[in-house]
Formats: C-alpha cells, sequence, structure tokens
C-alpha cells in the first residue's frame, strides 16, 4: 500500500504550503473502507474543532445516511448545504460514501465541502476483522483487498473538490506530522487543538478495545464445570387419607367392638389316642401271591 498524505483540488495533487488562491473546505465528509480507519480519521477532524450532526459514538450521523439509503441524494445535499449558516465547522463520517451510489449526492454538495479518504493496508484490515469475527485471514484479505481496489478507482470521483487522501499507516506512525499538515490544510493554527488531535489519534481507540476484549473473552470463557453430584430430590410427601364425613359415618357404620375374653369361642381338642396303630401287613403274615401259592 501506498504510504503517503496527499491534498487535492479539482483532481489535481497540491502542495497546502504553497495554496494560497483556493481557501480550505470550511466543512468535511470521512469516508474510507470498513475498519479501515474511518473512526480515527474522525476523532481527529473533531479534534481540530469539528463537529458531527447528531453522531453516534463511532461518529457516524445515520440520519444523514437514511438520505442515501431511501434514494433521495437531493435532500441530503439540500441538508448539507444548511451547514453554510452555522458557525460551526461540520463533519459527516460515512464509510459508504465513495460508493457509486453517493454520485448524484457528490455532484450536488457545496463546494466548501471537502472529502477526507483515509486509506488502510488491506492485510492489516482482514487481521482486524479475523480477530473480532473469528473469520479466516485469507478469505478476509481478499474481501479487504477488493473493497480497498473500488475505493481507490473511485478516487477521480472523490478529488475533484478539495480532498485529502491519507494512508492509516502513515497516520499511527508519524502521527504528529501528519496532523500538523492536515491542520495547515484546512487553515487551523490553534495549538491548542492540534495537540488535542494528535492525543486522539490511537491505533486502538477505547470504545474498540473494549470490544474487542469482550469479543475475546467470550471465545476463551468456557463454563465451568462442578464435581460434586447435584442433591437427590426428595421424595414428595406421601398423601393424607382422606377424612371421613358425616354422611359417610351414617351410610356405613362401622361395626361394634367386642371385649377379646368374651367373643373367643372355646374351640374342643381332641385327644390324642395311646392305642398303637397294628402292623401293616406284610408276605410273612400272608400278605401277597408268593404266600397264597405255597398254601397251595
Amino acid at each position: 500500500m501506498f504510504g503517503g498524505l496527499f491534498f487535492y483540488h479539482n483532481g489535481e495533487i497540491v502542495d497546502p504550503a504553497v495554496q494560497t488562491e483556493t481557501p480550505p473546505p470550511r466543512h468535511m465528509l470521512v469516508t474510507g473502507v470498513g475498519r479501515g480507519g474511518t473512526t480515527a480519521a474522525a476523532c481527529m477532524i473533531e479534534a481540530l474543532g469539528f463537529k458531527a450532526e447528531g453522531a453516534n459514538l463511532y461518529r457516524e450521523s445515520k440520519h444523514l445516511f437514511e438520505y442515501i439509503r431511501d434514494g433521495n441524494g437531493a435532500a441530503a445535499a439540500e441538508h448539507l448545504k444548511s451547514w453554510s449558516t452555522s458557525e460551526d465547522r461540520m463533519f459527516w463520517k460515512d464509510p459508504k460514501i465513495w460508493v457509486p451510489t453517493f454520485d448524484p449526492f457528490l455532484s450536488m454538495i457545496p463546494d466548501d465541502i471537502g472529502v477526507l479518504v483515509i486509506v488502510r493496508d488491506p492485510l492489516n484490515i482482514a487481521a482486524r476483522n479475523a480477530a473480532l469475527r473469528s473469520a479466516d485471514i485469507l478469505a478476509e484479505t481478499l474481501a479487504a483487498a477488493k473493497s480497498t481496489v473500488k475505493l481507490v478507482s473511485r478516487m477521480p470521483v472523490l478529488t475533484k473538490r478539495s480532498a485529502i487522501v491519507m494512508s492509516y499507516e502513515k497516520l499511527m506512525l508519524n502521527t504528529a506530522e501528519v496532523v500538523n499538515e492536515i491542520a495547515r490544510y484546512l487553515g487551523i493554527t490553534s495549538e491548542e487543538a492540534i495537540a488535542k488531535a494528535i492525543t486522539m489519534i490511537e491505533p486502538t481507540p477505547s470504545f474498540y478495545q473494549g470490544q474487542f476484549d469482550s469479543h475475546i473473552s467470550r471465545k476463551t470463557e468456557t463454563p465451568a464445570t462442578s464435581t460434586t453430584p447435584p442433591p437427590a430430590p426428595s421424595p414428595p410427601p406421601s398423601p393424607a387419607p382422606p377424612e371421613a364425613s358425616a354422611d359417610d359415618a351414617k351410610a356405613d357404620p362401622a361395626p361394634p367392638v367386642a371385649d377379646d375374653a368374651a367373643t373367643v369361642a372355646e374351640v374342643p381338642v381332641k385327644p390324642a389316642s395311646s392305642a398303637p396303630k397294628p402292623p401293616a401287613p406284610s408276605a410273612r403274615h400272608g400278605g401277597g401271591k408268593r404266600a397264597r401259592r405255597r398254601r397251595k
């Protein structure tokens, strides 16, 4: 990837140090590919004194994008014309401003609105996305490269007006140099604002770092397992016997209880005989067929 900082006007590169004929843009649009450093660029512009209209945490004004989403670029351009009456210097950051859908809108916005395009190495974008999404690094690199090529191919449209094309890597490695160059191009001389913009630039802003840490903790977190078996459930209580009603007692009265000594009948016991039983007949006493044959 290129590693520079370029300033454009009417499609040509200009040197802000010697540019005196063209006044600097009063308001800015900030764009680039997703995860390409647009938030870092927006934070820098904001610290230099620009204000975002109704922006969220990532400095994106979603209500302005809704105009384009609904196919009403003319209404979006008309809305931005109202910035000319504002005492503040305004900016609108959205990674989608460079796509062809925005062409009618870009052709209608006032000339005092410039464009800042930030470009990041596709491999760095892929590494960031792969870490956050647990995605394949090669697939992410291919997707980031395709988006970057499309963005670069749109430069002739984006640089027809006052524009800044900036490398994300250069911003991170040479922050003070880049911020001072951009401040000079935009006509900002406040040392306090420049110093604030320099301190605002960090590779991983706190809100992105929190998002990243939360994602990593969800990936590595494993539910704790206990070796102690859960207590066995207690058996349900036995149901109580139904209580007899008064009607039941009348319909089926209980039998009277008698005294045991008076009601037990005396059972006569037959005395055992003491006489011996006669012996069973045997062959010697004339029993059997053999004895009868011998007598014959």
